[in-house]
């Protein structure tokens, strides 16, 4: 059996994908951010709180992880195809730059004094952009073809 088929034994049960080698759990670093833009109609000082938000590479992510397979998802990483670590990465840095203008927009839309409705509907567009591209992080891991990176370069 060689190295590879014998990670792909170790991956199962874990939500490691088996071609890619990448955990979708990745993106669950950039949930709680996303619920705090959705709250944000209803209470603006959590604009502080996003802007505290820290970005974590892959890497770090699976570092800091208390999973059961946090170790092996960092031991798998060379392992992913090139082209999908870059693909993965991009979105990810792309997502670090959406996430932290974040505050910027909508400190704009605060002093500009934007109705409410204006307001609610710029956090919830924000939102669902950063939605849409954790989407395409999915995406990336767990198709693992070059379709997927002609749907990042349309982002970018």
């Amino acid at each position: 059996m060689d190295k590879l088929e014998e990670y792909r034994k170790k991956i199962e049960g874990t939500n490691i994908d088996p071609v890619s080698f990448l955990s979708t759990d990745y993106f669950n670093t950039f949930n709680s951010v996303i619920m705090l833009i959705d709250m944000l109609k209803d209470d603006h000082t959590l604009l502080e709180e996003i802007e505290n938000w820290e970005f974590l590479t892959y890497l770090e992510h699976f570092q800091q992880s208390t999973l059961d397979f946090a170790p092996l998802a960092i031991e798998l990483y060379d392992y992913a195809p090139k082209d999908t670590r870059d693909a993965l990465e991009k979105t990810a840095y792309k997502l670090k730059e959406m996430i932290e203008s974040v505050p910027d927009i909508m400190r704009q839309k605060l002093d500009a004094e934007t109705d409410t409705n204006e307001f609610t509907y710029a956090a919830s567009l924000l939102a669902e952009q950063i939605k849409s591209l954790i989407e395409t992080g999915n995406s990336i891991i767990h198709k693992n073809t070059l379709a997927v990176q002609d749907e990042i370069d349309k982002l970018f």
